[in-house]
């Protein structure tokens, strides 16, 4: 009768003496071989755990630098608008002066910027050029009411600026047209007695602002004399 497999197994198995240098000798390379494959994979891990952490670390770095340019961002559009309120209520207050300028400065004879400004005894203030023209015409508008009958040829439909010798004849002769020289503001209707008064500092101020705002308001280009005092002993004793 064959014996059984399992028995043959034992016989095999049990019946071989067992040499531990032998045993010890054979199984050394796999052992070795493990705890070699088993420290490179720690040191594999520990690498990678390494980058891992310095990749977190530059990761958590860009977070704060992207929140801290965000804030700077949104700190920066508020503060690019309130420049744009501060441009907007510069440039308002800058046209709100110019027209206060020009309204300041207006001759209301001409309505444009007042040129060379002389101011009459009621405070009221005229271009030089536009007071000599009102006050001739004063003289006119007198000689107006006269009969052509009583009026020297020459002054018959006058439209030349009046010369000293005509005022003094129309105004101071023995039997005159036009007796007393009667003149009054163009704007109130007051009389004026004295002439215009010239104020330096009126001048100089019209100047200036006419200067800085350049051309946003143009000055007129009237010629005027360099003594216009000089001119008023037409109309005025």
């Amino acid at each position: 009768m064959a014996p059984s497999s399992r028995k043959m197994f034992r016989q095999n198995y049990f019946g071989k003496p067992y040499d531990l240098r032998s045993s010890s000798s054979k199984s050394s390379p796999n052992a070795t071989s493990s705890i070699t494959s088993a420290t490179s994979n720690n040191d594999t891990f520990r690498l990678e755990l390494q980058a891992t952490c310095k990749i977190a670390i530059k990761v958590n770095v860009l977070a704060i630098d992207t929140a801290r340019l965000r804030e700077e961002l949104i700190t920066a559009k508020h503060e690019r608008e309130q420049v744009f309120m501060q441009r907007d209520n510069i440039t308002s207050a800058h046209q709100r002066l110019k027209q206060g300028v020009k309204v300041a400065l207006q001759c209301p004879t001409c309505e444009g910027v007042i040129e060379q400004p002389f101011t009459l005894e009621c405070r009221h203030t005229f271009c030089y050029d536009c007071l000599i023209n009102f006050f001739h015409q004063c003289i006119r508008v007198r000689l107006s009411f006269r009969p052509e009958a009583i009026l020297p040829e020459n002054f018959r439909n006058h439209v030349l600026p009046f010369t000293l010798a005509e005022v003094e004849i129309l105004c101071d002769g023995e039997a005159p047209i036009l007796p007393g020289r009667y003149y009054h503001c163009p704007t109130c209707r007051a009389y004026i007695h004295d002439p215009p008064t010239e104020i330096p500092l009126l001048c100089d101020m019209a100047a200036s602002i006419t200067k800085g705002l350049g051309p946003d308001i143009k000055r007129a280009t009237r010629g005027v004399p360099m003594d216009p005092a000089a001119r008023w002993a037409v109309f005025f004793k």
